[in-house]
């Protein structure tokens, strides 16, 4: 039988193994915040697209394909691999996110550990692995759980080489904002900060450390460039470039002080961060970041420097505020929040262990909320900010509610036969996702079925028959110019009821010229 020594011989042993292995926990706990119920929010537009030219990018060898929409195919190689392993490929994609998201985690244990200590660390990751904000883009097939990793790693190795000047960690800052830009142009924005920080650390150092360190900073720089030839040899970059012009202000917009988009994004900034990011997440992480840089103490003022410069250069260049942008700049305020808490744990224990216990309670419950009940979660952030998403993720077209339930029927009514499942030539819902669930499926065939493809057939056909089943799924009542060779069957209704998404087959009894599909 147990004694009461026994007990707390167990219990002892269960706190050392918590005091000594706190990163290893802290991941076993975002990993199962992350993976649980990790495709109860259907499908979103973007998801769908970037899985679907990842799975042709891997499967045809296009390997530049999403360039002519002006996106680099990084990550949408890692979507491509992951979906030729894992069957679901939702599943496939998000769990790219959550490595990343990992990764951020693991990046701000070791920066904070070397900045402040292990307590801070601690404090800094379970602050992440609650925030709302982290933990829905952890889940998404999207880029910017990938960008937050770039950014914190960027910043991580640029600590170590100012504190080493070991070109070791040149390197590794090299191949970290060199794969960063491969994934999105984002990271444009952590190199432009590396550089800024370079100058400032530089006039600290002596003349023959400032050589070190200017030239690790440019070994830095050549090592990106190399990791980026394969894309900047090819012409679609170039081609596209302009293409970010939709996202960001060009030079010449900029000179002209465009004040009414700063104050704009500023307000954005503020909200997404305030509701999103959460209050006292918010507060508490930018009081910090500016009371490090009034401190001015050498190895961790800088990393104020780093948040207030991101954000200054994103309000600066962006063309249109939303939490997707800002997100990646966020993480760095866990680090500056946990240090100011433990700040005022030591001056004033009660009312440090108040906050923490009040804020950690209410994000516990968002983040519960955001795992189990999305919807809600999503619903009620609409009730207090216009950056929730509700409708792009949940009523509007670029939601993915109904395409699975259309597929499902589809299936049903074939009773697993082939069968064709024609879309508009469109990209996005449904007509992505509808490639990507059926991508790897032999008896559903996905098929453009557009005017822009049949005019030069049109004209002289009355009616368009198959050898196998045709189905054609719409994007609410668009049909892309072929609707008088088809008839409704089946809709299935968004939440909310304001979009939809429709199922019709080939008009039957239809006499007249008749043009075949053959299987």
């Amino acid at each position: 039988m147990y004694s009461k020594n026994d007990t707390w011989l167990v219990v002892g042993k269960i706190i050392k193994i918590i005091k000594d292995h706190k990163l290893l926990l802290l991941s076993i706990a975002y990993l199962s915040t992350r993976l649980f119920n990790l495709t109860l929010l259907p499908i979103f537009n973007d998801e769908a697209i970037y899985l679907d030219w990842g799975y042709r990018e891997i499967s045809t060898g296009d390997l530049f394909l999403s360039l002519f929409d002006g996106k680099q195919p990084l990550l949408m190689w890692f979507f491509g691999l992951t979906q030729l392993i894992i069957k679901d490929p939702l599943w496939a994609g998000r769990l790219v996110s959550v490595f990343f998201g990992l990764l951020t985690l693991i990046g701000l244990w070791l920066l904070t550990v070397k900045l402040f200590n292990k307590k801070i660390a601690l404090l800094t990751g379970i602050f992440y692995i609650t925030c709302p904000l982290m933990l829905f883009y952890d889940r998404q097939a999207l880029m910017e759980s990938s960008q937050a990793a770039i950014g914190v790693w960027s910043l991580y190795w640029l600590v170590r080489f100012y504190q080493t000047k070991h070109n070791l960690f040149a390197l590794y800052l090299g191949i970290t904002l060199g794969l960063g830009f491969f994934i999105k142009s984002t990271s444009l924005i952590f190199a432009l900060s590396i550089c800024f920080l370079a100058v400032i650390l530089s006039r600290k150092q002596k003349s023959i450390d400032r050589r070190k360190w200017f030239v690790g900073i440019a070994m830095s720089g050549l090592v990106a460039i190399g990791i980026l030839l394969p894309l900047l040899v090819q012409k679609e970059f170039w081609m596209s470039w302009a293409m970010n012009n939709r996202y960001t202000l060009d030079l010449s917009q900029i000179i002209s002080l465009p004040f009414a988009i700063w104050r704009h994004n500023l307000t954005g900034l503020v909200e997404i961060s305030f509701w999103q990011l959460t209050p006292w997440l918010t507060i508490l992480g930018f009081v910090g970041a500016a009371f490090l840089i009034y401190q001015k103490k050498d190895k961790q003022s800088f990393l104020g420097v780093w948040i207030l410069f991101n954000l200054l250069i994103l309000l600066i260049i962006n063309r249109n505020m939303s939490a997707r942008y800002v997100m990646p700049f966020l993480p760095m305020l866990t680090i500056t929040s946990a240090w100011v808490l433990e700040l005022i744990y030591k001056s004033k224990p009660v009312i440090g262990v108040v906050i923490i216990s009040i804020g950690l309670i209410a994000n516990i419950f968002l983040s519960w909320r955001l795992i189990f009940q999305p919807l809600y979660f999503l619903k009620n952030l609409q009730q207090v900010t216009t950056y929730s998403q509700y409708e792009s993720y949940v009523s509007n077209w670029t939601s993915g509610f109904a395409v699975l339930p259309a597929l499902d029927y589809i299936q049903e009514i074939t009773n697993g036969n082939k069968a064709f499942v024609g879309v508009r030539l469109d990209s996005g819902n449904p007509e992505s996702a509808i490639f990507v669930y059926l991508n790897r499926n032999h008896k559903l065939l996905p098929v453009y079925f557009d005017d822009q493809l049949f005019q030069s057939v049109q004209k002289g056909i009355d009616c368009i028959a198959s050898d196998i089943p045709f189905y054609y799924i719409s994007r609410d009542r668009q049909m892309a110019g072929m609707d008088r060779f088809l008839q409704e069957i089946k809709r299935f209704a968004k939440p909310e009821d304001l979009s939809s998404i429709g199922i019709y087959q080939l008009k039957p009894n239809c006499e007249g010229n008749t043009f075949y599909i053959e299987s």
